[in-house]
């Protein structure tokens, strides 16, 4: 592309010569033809000092700089825009693979591609565009939009439902049973989990995911939620729109999580607890209270994160607190 066509697609201005671009880079590193994009003077002058022909920026933090600029408001939202243009990730042509097993009452929608060893079960209905990779189930009753993607090693089991444009990565199971169980005396009994789960439209799910069936009902996820690796979702959970979970969170049953809320790296929830919209939630936190919309909350058990702050300064003066103590003490035996 050239850098006109890329300042048109981000809605920017060009300020330099109207290069060629052939792929992107980050701002450590580069080389002729390649663009990568700047969000402080700090990375600026790491951009512009390397080999590479553009720079996307808000704005110029150096004029003695000699690399052609794109201007934009965003320019990190700006560049993840430039490298889907440059994804390298070959597109497989529409078709069944012969290996493939597919219930005679399933529907598959016009332009799907099915990969080898998939199994699709009794009556799921497959919609326009969807790339199903090798090695995939698909369990009786599953229904997914149009233009999914699901990588290999995947399963949906028996009734999960799928907006359009969802994404499911490597290894990711949904679907699979909430854990649910009563005691009768000495033994534990099963409750049957006969819900299911839904992922409405822009969901991405990442490798090795879990998101468990409701007993009753759905688990659903939101529209536009991004769920990193290794994160496990119980059953009957409900996840706003637009929300980002982290690898390795962990969300016990029937919690409810507000539109945009993040939740950092290993952070978790005990059952029945509401977390509000727009809240930040951070990394390894546990949760064992509702919290309210628009908080930041840290540490276990959470808590508004200035006070977790306070408390971790005061805990790491406990030794010299100790001392002056004990110092006072033997002042008044003496």
């Amino acid at each position: 592309m050239r850098l006109s066509e890329i300042a048109k697609l981000v809605g920017g201005e060009l300020a330099g010569p109207d290069l060629e671009i052939t792929g992107g880079t980050s701002c450590e590193k580069g080389t002729k033809g390649q663009i990568t994009f700047a969000e402080n003077a700090r990375t600026f002058k790491q951009a512009i000092s390397t080999g590479c022909s553009a720079v996307i920026t808000q704005k110029p933090y150096d004029d003695r700089q000699d690399k052609s600029l794109v201007i934009a408001s965003n320019p990190r939202l700006a560049f993840a825009m430039i490298l889907r243009e440059f994804d390298p990730t070959l597109i497989p042509s529409p078709g069944i693979h012969d290996t493939a097993v597919i219930s005679e009452d399933a529907e598959i929608g016009d332009g799907a591609y099915i990969g080898p060893y998939v199994i699709i079960g009794k009556k799921a209905r497959i919609g326009k565009n969807v790339r199903i990779m090798g090695l995939n189930y698909l369990g009786d009753g599953v229904e997914i939009g149009d233009d999914c993607t699901i990588y290999p090693g995947a399963r949906l089991m028996d009734r999960v439902k799928l907006g359009n444009r969802v994404i499911i990565n490597p290894g990711a199971i949904i679907g699979s049973d909430g854990f649910g169980y009563v005691k009768d005396g000495k033994k534990t009994v099963k409750i049957p989990q006969i819900g299911t789960v839904v992922l409405e439209d822009d969901v991405e799910i990442g490798a090795n995911t879990t998101i468990d069936r409701a007993t009753l009902g759905y688990t659903r996820i939101g529209r536009g939620t991004k769920i990193d690796n290794l994160v496990q979702i119980a059953h009957n959970v409900e996840i706003g729109e637009d929300v980002t979970l982290v690898a390795q969170v962990g969300i016990a049953g029937s919690c409810k999580i507000g539109d945009r809320t993040i939740m950092a790296g290993q952070a978790g929830m005990a059952q029945h607890v509401t977390v509000g919209e727009d809240c930040m939630i951070g990394g390894q936190s546990g949760i064992t209270k509702n919290i309210p919309p628009k908080s930041f909350y840290s540490d276990y058990p959470a808590r508004p994160h200035r006070e977790a702050l306070k408390q971790h300064a005061l805990i790491a003066r406990l030794p010299e607190l100790e001392e002056r103590l004990s110092r006072l003490e033997k002042k008044l035996e003496d």
